[in-house]
């Protein structure tokens, strides 16, 4: 069972839509998500883009799409920039110039009743023996069957509003469907630093006893799907620990070919941007370059490791949850390559970092 959802943040007019899988027994739900107004339902797939004028003065465009094969939809402009409010599998809620306005994703339809209630709680029962979801204080939450009434499960921080919520059994799928959520919607990891230093010298004895965030399944995989195999061609798991105003990162990469100077990692930290590219085996370091210190490992048969040393200015003291994404570009002999990374979007990223800058307790992101 699974939950999509489309919502709006709090430091953004742009939506994001999620996709939450209900796991094992035991197990935390695990979060897709891709920018933009994407609702999926059982059976039906909708998307909503609005585009700024092409010139100024001009109108502003509308577009609603039926994503099914074979569907439809319709262009609308639109004389000012219209604020999204709520979808539905038959339509959308605007507000333009601040006035409400339905607008069908087909012509013929008309208008539900009433029009649908912003912000406050709102609990929306699932299915079975009650899944719920709410919003509350900025957080999308999840509470599961069978659970204690107070015992939610945080999704996504920094929600402004939830736009539409819907329930899909994913076994029962069309394929054109299921092909379709694979395809748009991509695994979102945040990475929890626990607290104290490393060492930064390719080794990774020090991060023995934490846990890794696992990077390995294709929900991860951005670019070059129709090339990658699974996670003995490429895959890695990422670890983190923050002292001070410095946040120490450990990767440790899965590769089947290994090809120096072509394949690389990059870790976006907040604002910035580092790629680290596999090195000849006398050049892994130690190294500094643009205010961060890297080193890699020697080349393993089936991978390497990276340990980074970053800076994290301005941060709360207690701030543990990053705003990382680490990726990994890999070259085969033979293929176009293949992208995989650990959030589709830093942006993404970003918005629950933000939201989580004072929490203290943090969840151990542990190490490969």
């Amino acid at each position: 069972t699974a939950l999509t959802a489309v919502v709006r943040m709090q430091r953004s007019d742009r939506p994001v839509s999620l996709v939450v899988e209900l796991g094992r027994p035991g197990a935390g739900p695990v979060v897709r998500a891709v920018g933009g107004a994407l609702a999926l339902g059982p059976r039906w797939a909708r998307e909503v883009r609005v585009e700024p004028p092409a010139a100024e003065g001009g109108p502003w465009t509308l577009r609603l799409a039926d994503l099914a094969p074979g569907g439809g939809g319709r262009t609308v402009a639109l004389d000012a920039p219209p604020e999204l409010v709520g979808i539905e599998e038959r339509g959308v809620w605007l507000r333009t110039a601040g006035a409400p306005r339905w607008l069908g994703f087909f012509d013929r339809l008309e208008p539900p009743e009433p029009e649908p209630r912003q912000g406050g709680t709102r609990d929306r029962l699932g299915p079975g023996t009650g899944f719920h979801v709410r919003d509350e204080g900025g957080d999308l939450a999840l509470r599961l069957p069978r659970a204690e009434e107070d015992r939610w499960i945080p999704v996504m921080h920094g929600v402004e509003a939830i736009l539409g919520t819907w329930w899909l059994t994913t076994a029962d799928l069309p394929d054109w469907e299921r092909a379709l959520l694979h395809a748009r919607f991509k695994r979102l990891d945040l990475v929890a630093a626990t607290r104290g230093r490393a060492e930064v010298d390719g080794r990774l004895g020090e991060w023995r006893a934490s846990r890794a965030v696992p990077v390995d399944t294709a929900e991860s995989v951005l670019e070059g799907a129709e090339d990658w195999s699974g996670p003995r061609d490429a895959s890695f798991g990422v670890a983190a620990r923050r002292d001070g105003d410095r946040v120490f990162v450990a990767v440790r990469l899965r590769d089947d070919h290994l090809l120096p100077g072509e394949d690389a990692l990059t870790l976006t930290f907040a604002d910035r941007s580092w790629t680290f590219t596999v090195p000849d085996p006398d050049e892994r370091g130690p190294r500094e370059v643009a205010g961060a210190r890297y080193a890699f490992s020697e080349p393993m048969a089936h991978g390497i490791v990276l340990e980074a040393e970053l800076p994290f200015p301005d941060a709360p003291p207690g701030q543990l949850v990053l705003p990382l994404v680490v990726g990994f570009r890999d070259r085969d002999p033979g293929e176009g390559g293949t992208r995989l990374a650990s959030a589709p979007d830093p942006w993404l990223v970003e918005m629950g970092y933000v939201a989580s800058a004072d929490d203290t307790g943090g969840q151990p992101a542990g190490a490969p």
